[in-house]
């Protein structure tokens, strides 16, 4: 919820297009194939992002926000996660076919 709320401030006054301009930005998107999926893993090369307000925070990129909170969950509960959960989200939220 921290991490979301940090995107939501951060993003708050953007456009969808502004939004979307922002992200191909990151370097993963553009090294990446257009329709492929990202890897969790890159996330930790993401730029920082510092609401306005938030200045004087402490700064982390989102990857390193999000490490720091999911090295919280034990690793048994990570081997729960279904491998293709990015690809095959609307699946497991709300039972669409699989994509292949």
């Amino acid at each position: 919820l921290g991490i979301l709320e940090r995107v939501k401030r951060f993003f708050r006054f953007m456009t969808a297009k502004q939004i979307a301009d922002y992200s191909h930005e990151e370097s993963f998107y553009q090294e990446g194939q257009l329709g492929e999926a990202i890897p969790y893993r890159e996330s930790i090369k993401m730029r920082e992002i510092v609401p306005q307000g938030d200045e004087g925070a402490p700064t982390l990129s989102l990857g390193e926000l999000a490490a720091r909170i999911s090295s919280k969950v034990p690793l048994n509960e990570w081997e729960k996660l279904p491998a293709d959960g990015s690809q095959n989200i609307d699946h497991y939220l709300y039972g669409a076919p699989k994509r292949k």
